[in-house]
C-alpha cells in the first residue's frame, strides 16, 4: 500500500464513537487502542489507558518501550518515540504487575479524523460505482484493516444536547496522534448559516487547542447543491452556508472541496463520493504531504464595474478558467442599484470573466451559483475543479437574524 495517499478513502482511520471511563484495578488501554489499529507515523504518539492508583505501567510496541505510573485515579499516559510507517502488524501491550492489556496487527501510518454528520459516515454500498474505485476492490480491504465499531450508552439524544457529541465522540480520542482532520457537514445548520461564520472557525480553533497542535490541518467539504432550482435569482440560506464555510480559509493549514457540481435536488446526501473524496485528497495531497499539485477551486479575487459590464477576477484558475465541453458559461447574476438580481450572460476572458445583462445597465454586484440548487453553473479551473459559490455585494443575510437550529425544536 503507498503510504502517499492515492485517495482517503484508502488512508483514514474512521474513529467511532465511544465512551471511555476508568473503572478502578483493571489495568486497561483506552478503547481507541484495538486491534488493527493505526498508530500516527512521524509524531510522538500519547498511548493511555487505566490501572491501580499509582501502578506502574509499561508499554512496549516495536522494540520501543516505555515507563509510567498512574495518578491517584487510575489514569495513565505513556509517549512513544516517533514511529516510520510500517505496513507490519505489531502487538501493543501495556503490563503492570501481572496484568496485562494488548491490541493486535497494530499499525502505523497516517491517522485521519473523520468526523461530520450523516454525510461523512455515508457507507460505500451507497455510493455511486465508478470503474478506478469499484466497492469490491474496496470490501476486499476491509479484512486487513479493521475498524473500532461505534458504542454509546446512556440518553439515545445526546447528539442534540449541549456538547453531547463533544463528551461522547471527541473527547474520549484526545490526545490520540493524528495527520490531520477531516470535517463533512452543514447540512443541519443551513436555516443559521450567517452564525456558522463564527461557529465553523470557532470549532476548527477549539478542536486545535484541545490537540494543542494550533496548525493541525483540518479539511472539510462544503455542501453541495441541493433542492429543486429557482426559476430567477433568490435569496438562499444554503448559498449563505456555503459562503460562512469559505470564510473558514481564513485559518492557516485549512482546505475546502467545492461540491456545487454533484449535489442531488431530492436528497442531501450526494451519491457521488468519489469526487468528494477526490478533491479532499487533492486539498490533503497539496497541503499536508507537499506536492505541487492544482488543487484548490477558482475563487473570486476581485471585480471591477466597466461600464454596463462586471469583470470577476480569480485566484487558483491553474492556467486558466473553462467550461465542461466548451458549453456556454451559466450560472452568474448581476444586479444594480436596486438591489434585484436577473440571471446575466457571461463569457470567460483568460482568466476573468465579463459577466452582463441587458435588464442592468448600471450594474454594481455579481453572485455566482448563489441559489439552493444553481442547476448548470459550470465554470471550472483548468484543472477540472469546479469554481466556488460567491457573491460580490456585502447586502444582509437573508439568516443572519436566526437564532437557533431546526433540530432544536425536536429534542425539548
Amino acid at each position: 500500500m503507498s503510504w502517499r495517499m492515492p485517495s482517503l478513502i484508502n488512508c483514514c482511520l474512521a474513529l467511532g464513537l465511544f465512551i471511555d471511563v476508568g473503572h478502578g484495578a483493571e489495568l486497561r488501554l483506552a478503547k481507541v487502542f484495538t486491534d488493527g489499529a493505526v498508530l500516527q507515523s512521524g509524531q510522538n504518539v500519547p498511548v493511555w489507558g487505566w490501572a491501580d492508583p499509582k501502578a506502574e505501567v509499561t508499554v512496549t510496541f516495536a522494540g520501543r518501550k516505555v515507563s509510567a505510573n498512574a495518578d491517584k485515579v487510575g489514569k495513565w499516559m505513556v509517549r512513544l518515540a516517533p514511529l516510520a510507517v510500517s505496513a507490519d502488524g505489531n502487538v501493543l501491550e501495556a503490563r503492570s504487575g501481572d496484568h496485562v492489556a494488548s491490541a493486535r496487527d497494530v499499525l502505523v501510518g497516517d491517522v485521519w479524523l473523520c468526523s461530520g454528520q450523516s454525510n461523512m459516515e455515508w457507507p460505500v454500498k451507497k455510493a455511486a460505482e465508478q470503474e478506478w474505485q469499484r466497492r469490491n476492490t474496496l470490501l476486499k480491504q476491509r479484512g486487513k484493516n479493521p475498524l473500532p465499531r461505534p458504542k454509546t450508552a446512556g440518553d439515545p439524544n445526546f447528539i442534540h444536547r449541549a456538547s453531547g457529541l463533544w463528551n461522547g465522540a471527541v473527547a474520549p480520542l484526545i490526545p490520540y496522534a493524528l495527520r490531520g482532520i477531516i470535517w463533512y457537514q452543514g447540512e443541519t445548520n443551513e436555516r443559521r448559516g450567517f452564525r456558522y461564520r463564527i461557529e465553523f472557525p470557532l470549532l476548527i480553533s477549539s478542536w486545535r487547542a484541545a490537540w494543542q497542535r494550533p496548525e493541525l490541518p483540518f479539511l472539510y467539504v462544503q455542501v453541495a447543491n441541493v433542492l429543486p432550482p429557482d426559476p430567477a435569482p433568490a435569496e438562499s440560506e444554503w448559498a449563505e452556508l456555503r459562503e460562512s464555510q469559505a470564510m473558514a480559509l481564513e485559518l492557516p493549514r485549512t482546505g475546502m472541496a467545492v461540491t456545487i457540481d454533484i449535489g442531488e435536488a431530492n436528497d442531501v446526501h450526494p451519491k457521488n463520493k468519489q469526487d468528494v473524496g477526490y478533491r479532499l485528497a487533492l486539498q490533503a495531497r497539496a497541503r499536508v504531504y507537499g506536492e505541487d499539485i492544482p488543487h484548490a477551486s477558482p475563487s473570486l479575487e476581485s471585480h471591477t464595474v466597466e461600464g454596463a459590464r462586471i469583470r470577476i477576477r480569480f485566484k487558483h484558475t491553474h492556467g486558466g478558467l473553462k467550461t465542461k465541453q466548451g458549453a456556454p458559461l451559466k450560472g452568474f447574476a448581476i444586479s444594480g442599484e436596486d438591489h434585484k438580481y436577473v440571471y446575466a450572460e457571461a463569457k470567460i476572458e483568460r482568466e476573468t470573466v465579463v459577466v452582463w445583462s441587458e435588464k442592468v445597465k448600471k450594474p454594481i454586484a455579481v453572485r455566482y451559483a448563489w441559489a439552493n440548487n444553481p442547476e448548470g453553473c459550470n465554470l471550472y479551473s483548468a484543472a477540472d475543479l469546479p469554481a466556488a459559490p460567491f457573491r460580490t455585494d456585502t447586502w444582509p443575510a437573508k439568516t443572519q437574524e436566526a437564532k437557533k437550529l431546526v433540530i432544536d425544536d425536536m429534542w425539548k
